[in-house]
């Protein structure tokens, strides 16, 4: 909880403070946000891995959890050091979602949008995971605590995931899935999650991400926010940039 507030505050942090205005050469080549199209078909995949990591872990624990658990702690043998990196690189999906455009890769919305965009999704996120770990008893496989159910490091992962193929494609989106998945294994084999932990957190991450899309141009409306992207010369080096103009 305490690692999707502290995402949750950057990217609010970021849309509040982002307001820097550039001259504006043509303004004809300003480049508006698109808006995101709620297509129900986009939820069949993220509720069935809610449902699917659900009934693994509330209904066949002992049957598919439980084997799954000592697979992992035969692989990784009983005194093998058991590496932190999840940790770590479940933030690099959203990191790839707000700063590729910085390495010129074109993507579906500006920055300002897409920071709005990533913290509506982690608001969602943070209350809803928040939520279930609150009210739902489930002891971790370490015994740490009961809060195991869903993986907060695997829902966070996967909706920068999600969050990256919706803004430059499924060729980007395909490395940042790769890294969840990545982040997933390793919360069953550092023995932190059960199977159904990260199957539903994965479901969570991504459904959460088409509720930050779905909800952009609605609160961008709600607060009278527009954004757009529009090229500058700069006079002293004579490069073509990016300004982000905001109004309210």
């Amino acid at each position: 909880m305490k690692r999707l507030l502290a995402v949750i505050v950057l990217l609010l942090t970021l849309a509040t403070t982002a307001r820097a205005q550039y001259a504006i050469i043509d303004t004809s080549a300003c480049l508006p946000s698109k808006a995101y199209r709620f297509n129900a078909k986009q939820l069949i995949a993220p509720s069935a891995l809610i449902v699917a990591g659900s009934v693994v872990h509330f209904a066949a624990h002992d049957q598919i959890e439980v084997p799954v658990r000592d697979f992992m702690n035969d692989w990784k043998g009983g005194t093998a050091k058991l590496m932190r990196f999840d940790d770590y690189i479940q933030y690099l999906p959203v990191v790839m979602d707000l700063g590729m455009s910085a390495l010129n890769v074109p993507a579906e919305n500006p920055f300002v949008d897409r920071v709005i965009e990533a913290a509506l999704t982690y608001v969602t996120l943070g209350v809803t995971s928040g939520l279930m770990k609150q009210f739902i008893y489930s002891p971790r496989p370490n015994q740490v605590d009961a809060k195991s159910f869903p993986s907060g490091h695997v829902d966070l992962a996967f909706a920068g995931a999600e969050l990256v193929r919706m803004e430059y494609g499924n060729a980007w989106g395909a490395g940042a899935y790769a890294i969840a998945t990545t982040v997933a294994v390793m919360r069953l084999y550092r023995d932190w999650h059960w199977l159904g932990d990260v199957v539903a957190g994965a479901g969570l991450g991504i459904l959460c991400a088409h509720v930050g899309g779905y909800l952009l141009e609605p609160v961008k409306n709600l607060f009278g926010l527009k954004t757009v992207i529009v090229p500058v010369l700069d006079p002293v080096s004579r490069t073509v940039c990016t300004g982000v103009s905001i109004t309210f």
